[in-house]
């Protein structure tokens, strides 16, 4: 008897390690050329807030709004895009325009859809 509950309770253990290593939401894509949560959130939001984001302070309250889920994000680009937007968030039109068609177009390439 005391053989099979040796084995039991190894084999509990080795199922609450394995749950615990699994990783969640937050765990690195199988595909990081493919879209994650994240990425989507950061995506949607910026295609959503983009027009409406005219003056200085706009531009920078979308950032953050965008930056903040691409920071969580495993697909390639969207995270180092996300940054070099922030990087030049002070109303200068073109850096904006640039940076806010490359995070564009990284959301594309990962397969998101406007």
């Amino acid at each position: 008897m005391r053989p099979r509950l040796v084995a039991v309770t190894f084999a509990a253990a080795l199922l609450a390690l394995t749950a615990c290593s699994s990783g969640g939401d937050d765990a690195k894509p199988t595909d990081p050329t493919r879209l994650d949560a994240p990425a989507r959130q950061a995506c949607d939001d910026l295609a959503h807030g983009l027009a409406s984001a005219k003056t200085t302070s706009e531009q920078q309250a979308l950032y953050k709004k965008v930056d903040t889920s691409a920071r969580k994000s495993h697909t390639n680009g969207i995270a180092s895009e996300s940054k070099s937007l922030g990087d030049g968030v002070a109303g200068d039109t073109a850096y904006w325009q640039t940076h806010t068609d490359a995070l564009t177009r990284a959301c594309v390439q990962a397969g998101w859809k406007p």
